[in-house]
């Protein structure tokens, strides 16, 4: 009796999955994280959270937020932050090492 190492018929509908989820990230991603963090924000700070552009680099470990505003709860018409562009340099092999 030989036992097969894969299914190959699960092969292509599962590179074709894939490949369709790779062009989602890299169509969507960014949107989708800028939005999650607006909504985030707003909710923690209790007032609304604006972000012009949001662009994530995961090869290089990098998120770049420009053009942020956040309003202040306290007082109306006044901002409580505001940065023109903030980037988060992370290094991300240490994300992939088993810790002991």
């Amino acid at each position: 009796m030989r036992v097969a190492v894969f299914r190959w018929k699960a092969v292509g509908p599962l590179a074709l999955f894939g490949a369709v989820g790779v062009v989602v990230w890299l169509l969507f991603a960014d949107r989708i994280a800028k939005r999650a963090a607006e909504t985030v924000g707003t909710t923690l700070v209790g007032a609304r959270v604006e972000i012009a552009r949001l662009h994530l680099e995961l090869a290089h470990g990098r998120v770049t937020v420009q053009g942020l505003t956040v309003a202040s709860p306290f007082e109306a018409f006044e901002n409580l932050l505001q940065a023109d562009q903030l980037v988060a340099d992370l290094d991300p092999a240490p994300l992939l090492e088993k810790s002991s």
